[in-house]
């Protein structure tokens, strides 16, 4: 998983923060927008991107240069239109915070997660199609 390269303490910050950012989503209230808590992904636009602030290090409080290695963490997720009050989580990555490997990387992320909607709504319609009417 992600996050077992973490410090403990590192763990449980980013679990809180998820946590706490999922409840605010389910409730409507993130700033949605390029630069902001969540936004739509542009590589799929059926994918959303909701950003934790937490990083493994913060390089302004920690003095550490900006150039240095360090990793954001996201939650792809979709709004499937057949269940209007769904928040469907997708993907949980991490990826370097600098460079294009970082983005690299969060496009990789962003595929994993377009794959894994496409199957959940296979699987979906399907399942709808063999239930009695």
């Amino acid at each position: 998983m992600v996050l077992t390269e973490h410090s403990k303490d590192e763990r449980i910050m980013l679990r809180q923060e998820l946590g706490n950012m999922m409840n605010a989503a389910a409730a409507g209230n993130l700033r949605f927008g390029a630069g902001e808590d969540v936004d739509y992904m542009r590589r799929d636009p059926d994918m959303l991107e909701l950003r934790l602030t937490a990083h493994t290090f913060d390089p302004v409080e920690d003095h550490v240069p900006p150039d240095t290695e360090g990793y954001k963490f996201r939650l792809y997720f979709a709004e499937p239109p057949i269940e209007q009050t769904m928040l469907l989580a997708l993907k949980f990555g991490r990826a370097r915070r600098n460079g294009t490997i970082g983005l690299d990387e969060q496009d990789v992320h962003v595929d994993e997660a377009s794959t894994r909607y496409v199957s959940w709504t296979r699987a979906r319609a399907m399942k709808a199609q063999s239930l009695p009417k």
